[in-house]
């Protein structure tokens, strides 16, 4: 069972009403265990996306925006890696929803954005400024 909620003063508050159906088949003086996360912040992942546009458009080695991702991903450190015979074969992690909540993202994000400024030779104030453009 998967429901939202935020924290009040007076306890938990479902956030819509299927989550509210959700949390009222929980009976009442049972035990459960929860998993606490933080769900994603769609705005952030499009930001994301926008600063993968802006750095992508700022660059002239990389012929495709997929590998200019999958590149910077490798770079922060988030990937895995394949023995094979011979070279080792890199392959960046899905920052799918399912796959990372809102901290882990957030702490990508940042990785991520380090890789693009070190790659460009810029500031991560510069690329602020600018990514508003490609929102």
């Amino acid at each position: 069972m998967i429901f939202y909620a935020q924290i009040h003063e007076d306890g938990l508050h479902p956030i819509q009403n299927s989550d509210s159906e959700q949390l009222s088949r929980l009976k009442l003086h049972n035990e459960y265990k929860f998993v606490v996360t933080q769900p994603r912040n769609v705005g952030h992942h499009r930001k994301f996306f926008a600063l993968i546009n802006m750095a992508y458009d700022n660059q002239e080695k990389f012929n495709s925006v997929d590998d200019f991702r999958a590149w910077c991903t490798i770079k922060a450190g988030y990937y895995r890696r394949i023995e094979t015979p011979g070279n080792d074969l890199y392959l960046p992690e899905s920052i799918s929803f399912a796959s990372m909540d809102q901290t882990k993202f957030e702490e990508f994000y940042y990785k991520f954005m380090d890789v693009i400024c070190n790659f460009l030779d810029t500031s991560r104030e510069e690329i602020i400024e600018n990514i508003v453009n490609y929102i």
